[in-house]
């Protein structure tokens, strides 16, 4: 891990290390002693709706925000969801969806979590930031993921299905910016973030050229085609690679790692992997999701993983706590232990976690 590496780290989550330290102990003790949980996974991330208006070809959320018409939490039922999370000192709470700011209330549950000191993060797609930068900053949020899929407006909006969505995102980055600056304020970190696949890895350069100087980080995350159950789903096949990329994709990423030391982490070095021999990293590497992690859908179902692979009970029926110890989240998070997963995800909530747990935990099976 270098130095920047480690300054970011703190610029984005050094207000609330001490609370990561000690909800991160309760998880590692979970898992090694099979004890039960007395706080909240570490990090949880929230999908508040499926409402999106973008149509990307690698995600099925907007698909079930139009055809599903099953009643999302309501705001009182999530503000009590982020309240109890708080009570079992949750470290991180990402927003997403979806598109979160869709949500409406969104701006009263940040400053809800804030309360009970949670690192607050929103995973937008931009459209909406500049309507609502005020509320933004107002809320006291901690980092904003905005995801972007090209320096290329043209490139982004035909991905996103959504006229004018690059421009839209541009300015709300810009307001963020400005007004952070008016107040004198450092937060929310500002992150811009591109799902690599086939068809603009060639062009991350480019990316990399275009928004350094924009935003105060610029993150990577593989492409993903989920398992059954994932909102990730790959529907175009020119964003999927094959065995004749490796090639020109470990070549390519070669210069960009050279020309980019920030990138040249472990996390990023194994995108190759990932892509082209996905099977060795999920030898490789063991998951952690539900003891250090989880994610809720917007119906407040409790759900293992990212991959949405078992859903362990509904917040509005079960206290949380209890959830997290009843006999299906018991079960799956042993067959975790005993590394019977099938699947494998490298998202930047897994990856970054899993990483390093596999190496400090070897010992523990």
């Amino acid at each position: 891990m270098n130095v920047n590496t480690v300054v970011n780290f703190y610029k984005k989550y050094g207000s609330n290390l001490f609370q990561s330290i000690l909800t991160g102990i309760d998880n590692s003790l979970v898992f090694v002693f099979n004890k039960k949980p007395s706080r909240a996974p570490l990090y949880v991330g929230w999908l508040v709706t499926h409402k999106c208006n973008s149509e990307c070809g690698y995600c099925t959320s907007w698909e079930i925000g139009k055809s599903n018409k099953k009643p999302e939490l309501s705001f009182q039922e999530s503000l009590e969801l982020v309240r109890q999370l708080g009570r079992l000192k949750t470290w991180m709470l990402s927003f997403t969806g979806g598109e979160p700011l869709l949500k409406k209330n969104i701006y009263k549950l940040i400053s809800e979590a804030k309360k009970y000191k949670i690192g607050t993060n929103v995973n937008t797609n931009g459209f909406l930031l500049e309507k609502y930068a005020e509320q933004i900053i107002d809320s006291g949020l901690d980092t904003l993921t905005v995801s972007i899929e090209s320096h290329d407006s043209a490139v982004h909006d035909k991905v996103r299905v959504c006229e004018d969505s690059f421009a839209r995102a541009e300015l709300g980055i810009k307001k963020i910016i400005s007004l952070r600056e008016q107040r004198g304020i450092k937060k929310p970190y500002v992150m811009i973030r591109a799902n690599v696949s086939k068809r603009n890895y060639e062009d991350l350069d480019k990316f990399f050229k275009y928004w350094n100087d924009k935003v105060d980080e610029v993150l990577l995350q593989p492409i993903h085609d989920g398992s059954d159950t994932s909102i990730f789903q790959i529907k175009a096949d020119e964003i999927s690679f094959d065995d004749a990329d490796k090639f020109n994709y470990k070549k390519y990423m070669k210069k960009l790692f050279n020309k980019y030391p920030n990138l040249n982490s472990k996390y990023y070095q194994e995108f190759y992997n990932f892509f082209f021999n996905t099977e060795k990293m999920r030898e490789k590497y063991r998951c952690f999701s539900s003891y250090f992690s989880v994610t809720i859908d917007p119906y407040g179902n409790i759900l293992s993983c990212p991959e949405h692979l078992v859903e362990l009970g509904n917040i509005k029926k079960t206290p949380l706590l209890d959830i997290l110890n009843n006999e299906k989240s018991v079960k799956f998070k042993n067959e975790l232990k005993q590394h019977k997963n099938k699947c494998f995800c490298w998202y930047n909530c897994t990856g970054p976690i899993n990483q390093p747990l596999t190496t400090l935990f070897k010992p523990f099976k």
